[in-house]
């Protein structure tokens, strides 16, 4: 069951498994925040540190650091029963978990259809985009007496200072 350390990683070998068994292939998601701390328990800290300042002989004092790490973790999991294939992907970045969260709609519509999903096409080479184009949108001129009143109008005077 690997880990993957970039998303892009997991997405790619997502995609190939979900081509090679769309109906049988499963994504998951698991979202857990930890609960921040409350009031009552700073209040505690504080006091603590409090007591500690005053009754310590030494000019140094330990404080209590707030809790390190990240406070919420999505976690991304493939699963396949018939091949027995699990991949993994982990992360606490907030922008990244927006783009997998919608990255989940266009493979989910592969995993419940069986089928390439439609907004993806294949890529269309610079060339080839002109003549695509010319095929499918007929171009529309305007006449010259509305191409020269578009621009050129007078401009406003700055107020002295």
């Amino acid at each position: 069951m690997p880990l993957y350390k970039k998303s892009e990683e997991w997405q790619h070998y997502t995609s190939l498994l979900l081509q090679a068994r769309p109906t049988t292939t499963r994504i998951t998601t698991k979202y857990t925040i930890r609960p921040a701390p409350s009031a009552a328990s700073l209040e505690k800290s504080r006091a603590k540190r409090a007591a500690r300042s005053t009754t310590a002989a030494s000019t140094t004092t330990t404080t209590e650091a707030p809790e390190k790490g990240p406070r919420a973790v999505l976690e991304l999991k493939t699963y396949c029963p018939e091949s027995g294939v699990v991949l993994k992907y982990r992360t606490d970045k907030a922008a990244e978990v927006g783009r997998l969260i919608g990255s989940l709609g266009r493979m989910g519509k592969v995993m419940s259809t069986g089928l390439e999903a439609e907004g993806e096409k294949e890529d269309v080479l610079m060339g080839e985009a002109d003549e695509v184009e010319e095929k499918t949108a007929p171009v529309q001129q305007q006449p010259q007496s509305q191409q020269g009143q578009q621009g050129g109008g007078k401009k406003k005077k700055k107020g002295k200072r």
